[in-house]
């Protein structure tokens, strides 16, 4: 799930995330995401654990300059599991 920047911090995502984590606890499946840095505070504190960093590789022999700002960024992911409850 993503969320527009200029729409972040509305409750969005916490609601469609507390309703996928309310199906998983109902028929007693763990629930998994794979989170950004930034978000992933937000998984923890919903009782998601990281089990394994997830280091992604974007480089590319020819790249434009947005590509190359985004290189710059923070790309790792976070496997995050929250067990059934």
């Amino acid at each position: 799930m993503v969320v527009h920047p200029a729409h972040r911090g509305l409750g969005a995502a916490r609601l469609l995330t507390d309703w996928g984590i309310e199906l998983a606890d109902k028929d007693g499946l763990d629930a998994i995401v794979v989170s950004v840095p930034y978000a992933r505070p937000v998984y923890e504190k919903l009782g998601f654990v990281c089990v394994k960093d997830i280091e992604i590789d974007f480089s590319t022999p020819e790249t434009s300059e947005k590509w190359k700002e985004w290189q710059a960024e923070d790309m790792r992911a976070f496997l995050m599991v929250r067990p059934s409850k």
